[in-house]
């Protein structure tokens, strides 16, 4: 039987780019990774990932894969 990650239980299907960010932001500061370290390991600048935590910028579908992959999730995307 697998472990499973407390998160787990705690996802629900986000469906606005809001609620995704709001969760990446939620565990980064969870696994105590500073923007830059987050940003350095899924090549963005720190500056970038600052925009898209805040809502200025909204992710490309490749950083967006690389964060759930990062953030060790299993976060269920479900955008129009």
């Amino acid at each position: 039987m697998e472990a499973t990650s407390s998160w787990e239980d705690q996802i629900e299907p986000t469906e606005t780019i809001e609620e995704f960010v709001k969760i990446i932001k939620q565990r980064r500061k969870a696994m105590k990774l500073s923007q830059s370290d987050l940003a350095g390991l899924c090549g963005l600048t720190k500056e970038g990932l600052s925009r898209i935590e805040r809502g200025d910028a909204e992710p490309k579908l490749g950083t967006v894969l690389k964060l759930v992959k990062l953030l060790s999730g299993n976060i269920a995307v479900k955008w129009k």
